[in-house]
């Protein structure tokens, strides 16, 4: 549920679910509620490192993507405006 939560407030959040539970049907619901990264307890704390610093990357691209895709939609609506001051 907390997972749905996250989702639901737009926010780009990786979530990593640390958990008890192993059976594969438990990581496909957990997958599919949300999480981006499923782990295991017992857990190894460099494992859940590189997780993290995976999970830290993604997060540097999508901001970099979400920032890249404002810089052409402003782009294009300089040119949608130059389109309609200039004849053609």
């Amino acid at each position: 549920q907390v997972c749905r939560r996250i989702r639901e407030s737009g926010k780009m959040v990786y979530v990593i679910m640390l958990t008890s539970l192993g059976a594969k049907e438990n990581i496909v619901e957990g997958l599919h509620a949300g999480a981006d990264d499923y782990l295991i307890k017992p857990f190894d704390k460099n494992e859940l490192l590189a997780r993290i610093q995976v999970g830290l990357r993604i997060l540097e691209l999508h901001a970099a993507l979400s920032a890249r895709v404002k810089e052409l939609e402003k782009a294009v609506g300089q040119i949608d405006d130059l389109k309609l001051r200039i004849p053609l």
